[in-house]
């Protein structure tokens, strides 16, 4: 879930930014600065996916409060599915801080808590399903694919055919850890952090 995670400052590209005016060009560089991953799924982008600004406390939606903070680039069908009641699964803890990368693990094809009994980590998993039925079979037949193609493969043949198809780079945390493939090292070499105006 490394893609909920936000500088503790608003890249310049989104000052003065409202989503009611400038939801498209929001998308756009959320889409660059989450260098093409879902932030909920960590799926890469495809072509012909709908992507959308997701509100992730939909409260804050059309409000002040609701800037580059709230702002997540999804996939349109996650989205959908997000559960909208914010309020049943509070308190949760806030998605844009880098601790949060310290509280959560993937494990056994699912993200979970470091601490079983950390209930703000384990809301924010069903909140944002991160390990619905969808999701996960998504994640574990891709990882399925990749283990198939690497069998056929040296590692540097396979790491030279990531970067020449890095839509395969989906589910990044999934491929380091059950597979060993340094996925985020190759997505910041094939996408580095942009700076945007």
């Amino acid at each position: 879930m490394r893609y909920l995670e936000k500088p503790a400052v608003a890249p310049e590209g989104f000052a003065g930014l409202n989503y009611g005016r400038h939801a498209p060009a929001i998308r756009t560089r959320l889409v660059q600065v989450q260098r093409g991953l879902c932030a909920y799924s960590e799926k890469v982008f495809q072509t012909l996916d709908a992507v959308e600004v997701e509100h992730f406390d939909p409260r804050k939606k059309g409000t002040d409060a609701d800037d580059f903070f709230n702002w997540y680039a999804v996939l349109r069908v996650l989205n959908l599915r997000k559960r909208r009641r914010i309020e049943n699964f509070e308190p949760l803890p806030e998605p844009g801080t880098p601790e949060l990368q310290s509280r959560i693990k993937y494990e056994d094809g699912e993200f979970r808590p470091v601490q079983e009994n950390d209930m703000e980590v384990k809301r924010l998993i069903e909140f944002i399903l991160a390990n619905d039925e969808l999701t996960y079979t998504q994640r574990a037949n891709h990882l399925r694919s990749i283990s198939e193609l690497r069998e056929t493969m040296t590692e540097e043949m396979l790491l030279d055919y990531l970067r020449r198809h890095p839509e395969n780079l989906s589910f990044p945390t999934a491929l380091e850890t059950e597979l060993g493939i340094p996925a985020f090292s190759l997505i910041e070499e094939l996408r580095p952090q942009p700076s945007i105006p």
